[in-house]
């Protein structure tokens, strides 16, 4: 049975870690110069070793139904978001040099750490293979158009060229993963587990930073954009209502359409105020986004996932 409770689980133990790196920013256990330093471990190792580790074990030919029908579903998830972003901006009248960074907030979801947890807790294992393509291809969107969106957005003096952005190596691992889904290439035991463990800490560290960010701010300071309460209200709730009716009647299992409900509905990623700073865009905004998106996520993602159990 759908339960929004399941949800609501996940998104205590992310507000936890939030919240304790919040902590330990204030104890300046974490500083500007440690969370520099964090964020491009993330950057650079953690995130490379998750986008390849998300493609192993893979198998395309295990749900050969729902295999194509997912890759078309990733994609028309994330061109659905930045579509639904763009729309926020004109409606909200953002300032053009914040346009790009909103585009983005609305397309990096937090598809691993959260999106999949709650889709395995309350769509199955059924659901492990769909959830897994829908997280490799957004990364793919993500890391390469989103960053030259970003990039190309940027209005601060460190701004960075879409080419420069796009030589990462995380956008490197994107392909890597996809020609591993595609090939069956596997890599040693011995180095998956390797990338598995490493990857693993992404999520953890990028809401450490995300806490030790808002304690360097007036903690009103952070919930002053007001732009990103509406902007997480129409993308997170009420575009997903829209979008999840518009699939149910045209896919062939509605398995697929509450899978990219519950996708769709995710807050803004915990990574993104260090891809803003890789990028040379406004960190600031980013961190005030990525809080009031996630602390709203306690009411949108549970009712979202009760939604689907009635409608």
């Amino acid at each position: 049975m759908v339960s929004p409770f399941d949800a609501l689980g996940q998104m205590v133990g992310m507000l936890a870690i939030v919240a304790l790196g919040y902590v330990v920013g204030k104890l300046d256990y974490l500083d500007g110069h440690t969370i520099k330093h964090i964020s491009r471990l993330i950057i650079e190792v953690a995130m490379p070793c998750l986008v390849v580790a998300s493609a192993t074990g893979l198998d395309p030919s295990a749900a050969s139904v729902e295999v194509p029908w997912s890759f078309g579903i990733a994609a028309f998830l994330w061109f659905s978001l930045l579509g639904t972003s763009w729309l926020c901006n004109a409606l909200l009248r953002t300032p053009k040099e914040k346009r790009g960074l909103y585009l983005f907030a609305g397309t990096c979801t937090n598809t691993s750490f959260l999106g999949i947890p709650i889709c395995l807790a309350i769509l199955g294992q059924r659901c492990a293979v769909g959830a897994s393509i829908i997280d490799m291809l957004t990364s793919v969107f993500n890391f390469t158009i989103g960053f030259a969106i970003l990039a190309r957005g940027s209005s601060t003096g460190k701004r960075k060229s879409a080419r420069d952005v796009l030589k990462q190596p995380v956008v490197y691992s994107c392909f890597i993963a996809i020609i591993m889904f595609f090939t069956g290439w596997e890599l040693p035991r011995g180095i998956q587990t390797t990338l598995s463990h490493v990857g693993q800490i992404t999520s953890p560290l990028a809401m450490l930073v995300v806490g030790a960010l808002v304690a360097q701010e007036d903690l009103r300071s952070v919930f002053s954009d007001w732009r990103s309460y509406p902007f997480a209200i129409i993308r997170q709730l009420v575009v997903t209502i829209v979008l999840y009716l518009l699939l149910r009647a045209i896919v062939p299992e509605p398995m697929l359409a509450e899978l990219f409900a519950i996708m769709f509905a995710l807050p803004t990623g915990a990574i993104v105020p260090t891809f803003a700073d890789m990028c040379g865009a406004d960190v600031k905004l980013a961190t005030k986004n990525t809080v009031v998106s996630t602390l709203l996520s306690f009411l949108i993602v549970p009712l979202v996932v009760a939604l689907l159990g009635v409608l």
